[in-house]
């Protein structure tokens, strides 16, 4: 007969088991990047980069970034995200990530998926119609037929010519404006 505490430990085991199987299937995203001027291409010291879920009205969540424009955050929720982009004196814009897709062994291989964003901001120029920005400029999914994370490329032409002509816009103005 097995003695009570040989019966604790012997549940300790398994009930650790669970829960360290459980952990090692939590969805987790790993975004990293670079925030850099349209114009010049050079990274923007400290921008400010926050993250939220679209549909549950939670707070946006600052992210850390630094003096190079890097940024780094993880994602390990199945919802829907949006990550915004600013800095003092230039437009924002946003992207929104869907985390639903994945299978829990697809999560666990390679320990989660990594997505890198190399994000441009415009100055904010008086005058331009920059509203579209309001919107997310990308969309990212997942693909169950590649098994990983990918541009909504369908999303992305549905808005193309709407993002070329404020560029278009935006450079008339900075040439205009030297």
């Amino acid at each position: 007969m097995m003695r009570p505490s040989g019966f604790i430990f012997l549940m300790t085991l398994v009930l650790f088991g669970a829960v360290k199987s459980t952990l090692a299937q939590q969805p987790k995203l790993y975004v990293y990047g670079t925030v850099r001027d349209y114009l010049s291409g050079d990274s923007i010291p400290f921008p400010s980069i926050q993250y939220q879920e679209v549909q549950g009205g939670s707070a946006p969540m600052p992210v850390v970034t630094n003096a190079r424009g890097r940024f780094e955050l993880e994602l390990t929720e199945e919802k829907i995200f949006w990550i915004i982009f600013s800095a003092q004196g230039y437009v924002s814009k946003l992207v929104e990530i869907d985390m639903h897709g994945p299978t829990l062994q697809q999560w666990e291989k390679d320990d989660g998926f990594g997505w890198r964003i190399e994000m441009t901001l415009f100055h904010d120029i008086p005058g331009v119609d920059f509203s579209i920005l309001k919107e997310p400029l990308a969309k990212i999914r997942f693909n169950p037929l590649t098994e990983q994370f990918e541009w909504d490329l369908a999303y992305t032409e549905s808005i193309r010519k709407r993002i070329q002509s404020i560029m278009d816009e935006y450079d008339a103005r900075e040439k205009q404006d030297k």
